[in-house]
């Protein structure tokens, strides 16, 4: 059971039984390909909402080591997409002609990861405010991801 930010969860990993006909019949040599199913149960103050995620993964069949490897994949891509909104409105982006979503998509990341190479303590947000406004900075910024 996990607590946090008002929320109370519940996760259960199991396997699906459709992963497991279709690892005796046409996998057969694919021995540790697992298809983790996640059911998640969350209490957020009065609403309760239940999820069932399924994963495939090649680790081997270790509920502990999938459920870690789950989590930490989430921490992860939630930590990046929540950068990516709060530093650049992505979710209020307008963008949707041609090319340019997946342009923006391939560009937004990187500029983050520039930005966080560039050491001194300000905020992203303030990095990326200070670079439009300061050339100088800009040039810092670019420079910092050029050093290894």
């Amino acid at each position: 059971m996990a607590k946090g930010f008002g929320k109370v969860g519940v996760r259960t990993l199991s396997e699906t039984r459709e992963a497991k006909v279709l690892r005796r019949s046409v996998l057969k040599h694919f021995s540790q390909l697992l298809d983790p199913r996640v059911e998640r149960t969350r209490q957020l103050w009065n609403k309760t909402t239940h999820e069932v995620c399924f994963y495939i993964s090649s680790l081997a069949a270790d509920a502990v080591l999938l459920s870690r490897a789950i989590r930490s994949h989430w921490s992860i891509e939630n930590s990046l997409h929540w950068v990516l909104d709060v530093t650049f409105n992505e979710d209020a982006s307008r963008i949707r002609k041609d090319y340019v979503p997946q342009n923006m998509g391939l560009i937004r990341p990187l500029c983050v990861n520039l930005l966080k190479r560039e050491p001194s303590r300000k905020s992203i947000a303030m990095k990326r405010y200070t670079a439009g406004l300061n050339n100088d900075f800009l040039i810092k910024i670019l420079a910092a991801s050029a050093v290894s």
